[in-house]
């Protein structure tokens, strides 16, 4: 069974073949109104929401964080949902404004959590069905001080729910845990506590404390009650390390003494992971085997094969990491003789890699030889020089945008000389440039590095001669073309033929009365010139995406994507401009695009081929094109496939926002036709590849029926 959705478009799917097929349970209240099912906000980690009533597995409950407890007797069929009313306290809507309660998104409002059910506390007939007769749920209450109060405990049934009771010294609690015996483990405002069967009041078992965090994932072996362990969920900024942040505890006398595990090893899938235990949600026995745990932080899965060990080694299991986004995708071309990386990105947290494996994770992140203080954690722009792949420039930030910084490599991105201080200083925000993009010049100089031009988030462009030893604040160019750090804004590109020609896109946030401006620097980033513009067909602020991208091989050839997420039919699209950005065609069918990509030509062909993800003719999907490049300006006779569609519906995968920002960012590969890249902007599920189904290893299989 699974519970996935962005808001009220959520519902409960269930799978009875291993997970090949799924069935929509179209989970309603009395009302008709589902319930909100989100991913991803507040207090969503909180669980188990979703629970198999042990003593009949047709049962079926679930803990909406907003609109209280639901349970279906029959999960084989659809829409057999009964709301419990006879619940008082209230879910995650108890801010009071103008007199009326509305819903929010706060930490500090936590809603209903978790539903367990006593595998041993005896049935009851509801309607005919067999249910457990003892059923516990907990609604997390609001901070202390916030008001008005929400009633939040952990309640009790011993009827099948016909009547609830709060349990005394009960009031936020996040993650529950049931042993077979009917013992109940849960984390209480930042401590694991313990109720049994026939108690009212719940039981402190006096966890070691912290400073730096309270507990949140609890667990207890179902088979033997004795055995429990809690781990930290770390609150404390920059707090990382499992000694302190995210300790781990074990118990095996039902908490009467607690071991505390300060020097856990680990082990991950990648060798530049180092947050391990970071962000604690959840952990787990193996339910056979009270050696055995699972631990889940921000990011990964991970297994000790042996809790009691001296010192216990977590081993992450895990193929591929998530946790993050991607915002930046290059993809060099290939140079006889050497081994140049087909996609280097950027992204939040991980700063950004040099993949020369799909399969494997690398070694290391971008700005990892930097250092903590001189790299960076989260990358938002790299770029290659055209004629010399292995010069790359990459700039990002930390401390979520507070400190930022940059750097070269002329090794491809193997090995990284962090940016230098000398006139990086700017009286703006913070004072000092970090974060925006980059670009690096098609050719080197005659001093053997190619031209940097960096446009800093909120501030003007400059440029560097010496490969960023020394920056100069460019003339005449437009400030702020990077509004943001987190978006898929790709205003700067560079002329992928001449190594001093650069371009600009200014949307200047669409206070240019729907006008966005070409600007371009033909001596190597010191003056710019304003060339022209494209015409959007709105005058007042919207949040748009734009990306601005040189064709490879061709002098003065610019593509610009538009994306309006509240008009996209209307304003958005796609445009080209084969003189400098002086002038732009609309492309024929496109509208609401996020991104394109020009990747290695067909077979037989010269024209790089070329990936766009957008609407076509109403359709939203990704679209590659062969003959793009060798058509008329509008590409009216062009011809496109379609490589990957939006699934429309009210599913897991239907909220057309969360799909787009996956879109927000493609690439293309330039050393093998056809191969393509998504980046996921926005929805932390880090980047994505395809291939032709010929070159791939192992054709993907997709499940089947997963409705809308």
């Amino acid at each position: 069974f699974y519970a996935a959705g962005n808001g009220e478009n959520g519902n409960i799917y269930a799978s009875r073949d291993g997970g090949a097929t799924w069935k929509k349970l179209d989970i309603r209240g009395a009302n008709g109104k589902a319930p909100i099912i989100k991913g991803g906000e507040n207090s969503s980690t909180a669980g188990p929401r979703l629970s198999v009533d042990p003593n009949n597995s047709k049962v079926l409950y679930y803990a909406a964080r907003h609109d209280g407890l639901f349970r279906t007797l029959d999960n084989t069929q659809s829409g057999n949902w009964t709301r419990f009313q006879n619940l008082s306290a209230r879910g995650a809507t108890v801010r009071v404004r103008d007199g009326k309660e509305v819903r929010d998104d706060f930490d500090h409002q936590g809603g209903y959590t978790w539903v367990l059910a006593d595998p041993s506390g005896g049935t009851v007939q509801v309607d005919g069905t067999t249910v457990s007769k003892i059923i516990y749920v907990s609604v997390a209450g609001n901070w202390q001080g916030l008001e008005p109060q929400n009633d939040g405990g952990v309640y009790r049934s011993e009827d099948g729910g016909a009547s609830w009771t709060r349990i005394e010294n009960t009031r936020r609690s996040s993650r529950g845990s049931m042993a077979n015996d009917g013992t109940l483990i849960f984390s209480d405002s930042g401590k694991i506590m313990r109720v049994r069967r026939g108690e009212n009041s719940a039981t402190d078992l006096a966890a070691p404390t912290s400073k730096t965090g309270g507990y949140y994932g609890v667990a207890v072996f179902p088979k033997d009650a004795n055995h429990l362990v809690g781990v930290r969920y770390g609150i404390a900024p920059r707090e990382y390390s499992v000694a302190e942040n995210n300790r781990i505890v074990h118990s095996t006398d039902g908490g009467k003494s607690w071991r505390e595990l300060k020097d856990v090893r680990y082990e991950g899938a990648a060798s530049w992971w180092n947050w391990f235990g970071s962000w604690t949600h959840w952990t787990m026995f193996d339910p056979q085997n009270p050696k055995i745990v699972w631990m889940g932080d921000w990011a990964n899965p991970w297994r000790t094969l042996d809790i009691s060990a001296e010192r216990p080694l977590y081993t992450e299991i895990n193929r591929g990491k998530s946790g993050s986004y991607v915002n930046g995708i290059v993809t060099p071309p290939a140079v006889a003789g050497q081994s140049i990386a087909p996609v280097l990105n950027t992204g939040a947290d991980w700063a950004g890699f040099r993949m020369v494996s799909l399969r494997k994770p690398p070694r290391t992140h971008l700005s990892q030889s930097y250092g903590r203080f001189n790299g960076f954690a989260d990358g938002t722009g790299v770029a290659f020089c055209e004629s010399d792949p292995n010069f790359v420039a990459a700039v990002g930030g930390w401390d979520h945008g507070v400190n930022g910084g940059g750097g070269a490599s002329t090794d491809g991105g193997r090995t990284w000389i962090p940016f230098e201080g000398k006139g990086l200083t700017w009286p703006g925000f913070k004072s000092d440039p970090k974060l925006g993009r980059i670009a690096v010049g098609a050719t080197k100089q005659a001093n053997g590095f190619p031209v940097l031009v960096w446009a800093p988030r909120f501030q003007p462009p400059r440029f560097s001669l010496d490969f960023g030893k020394t920056w100069t604040v460019s003339k005449g160019a437009p400030s702020g073309v990077v509004p943001s750090e987190w978006d898929s804004w790709q205003p700067l590109a560079a002329c992928p033929v001449d190594g001093n020609t650069f371009y600009i896109f200014n949307n200047n946030e669409n206070k240019n009365g729907g006008f966005g401006e070409i600007y371009r620097t033909t001596d190597g980033g010191a003056n710019w010139t304003r060339m022209g513009g494209i015409r959007y067909g709105w005058s007042e602020r919207r949040m748009a995406w734009y990306h601005l991208r040189a064709v490879p091989g061709r002098r003065g050839e610019l593509w610009a994507a538009i994306h309006d997420q509240w008009d996209g039919d209307r304003t958005g699209g796609l445009y080209r401009s084969t003189d400098a950005g002086a002038s732009w065609q609309k492309v024929v069918g496109f509208s609401h695009v996020e991104s394109f990509a020009f990747g290695a030509p067909a077979p037989g062909k010269s024209a790089p081929s070329m990936l766009v993800a957008g609407r076509l003719n109403g359709k939203h999907a990704i679209f590659h094109s062969d003959d793009a490049l060798e058509k008329a300006a509008d590409l009216s006779d062009s011809s496109w496939k379609l490589v990957w569609e939006h699934q429309p519906g009210g599913g897991p995968f239907a909220d057309s926002l969360a799909v787009l920002r996956g879109m927000r960012m493609v690439g293309a590969d330039r050393q093998q036709y056809g191969r393509f890249y998504s980046g996921s902007v926005g929805t932390g599920r880090s980047m994505y590849y395809g291939d032709p189904d010929s070159a791939l290893e192992t054709a993907p299989k997709t499940p089947l029926n997963l409705e809308g």
